[in-house]
């Protein structure tokens, strides 16, 4: 069982990731927990959180 307890937007914080991950970066600059919100275990293949990770790593 995943809980989310900061209740992060993650459908809108990880399109924007995928979108361009240095805004995330800069609003949020020590984030290094961004991708250990929930919604990504429930709402994701192993694809896309491949593709979120990279995004993620790159964007930086």
């Amino acid at each position: 069982m995943l809980i989310d307890v900061f209740c992060m937007d993650g459908a809108a914080l990880y399109g924007q990731i995928l979108k361009d991950a240095t805004v995330v970066h800069e609003r949020l600059p020590h984030s290094r927990y961004a991708l250990d919100i929930p919604y990504i275990a429930r709402e994701s293949t192993a694809e896309e959180i491949t593709t979120l990770r990279t995004a993620w790593t790159t964007g930086t």
